[in-house]
């Protein structure tokens, strides 16, 4: 296994993950499918295929964020809306996002809860 990414792996790592497919990737980064998959069993390489995959994702989910503001005030306009059938939709959506918001919430709490009472048995075994 390498103990660095190769000047190919560099440049391939963020062609693959650009692309909107695995085949897609592989073609734009010039790279066989063995090729691939036997990089894929370095774990200098996995590291750096996950850690720019992240990146990507972080990089999404902030694009997301920004967005959210504006997504709500359009909903909530459209609450006003002239057509019944889409005010119904609008008021069903708003309703099933704060439900999932509050469940996600309440899972969250729980878990926290559940990691306390975990660290307290611990704490307590040893």
């Amino acid at each position: 296994m390498a103990k660095s990414l190769t000047r190919k792996q560099k440049i391939a790592i963020p062609l693959i993950l650009s692309a909107k497919t695995l085949k897609e990737g592989l073609e734009l980064a010039k790279v066989g499918k063995s090729t691939y998959y036997r990089w894929m069993e370095d774990p200098i390489f996995v590291e750096a295929f996950d850690k720019e995959r992240r990146q990507v994702v972080d990089k999404a989910y902030l694009s997301l964020e920004r967005a959210m503001g504006k997504s709500v005030e359009e909903l909530v306009k459209l609450i006003d809306s002239q057509n019944e059938s889409l005010r119904r939709r609008v008021c069903v959506d708003i309703l099933t996002l704060h439900t999932h918001h509050v469940e996600v919430s309440e899972l969250a709490k729980e878990i926290e809860r559940i990691k306390q009472r975990l660290e307290i048995q611990i704490e307590q075994r040893q």
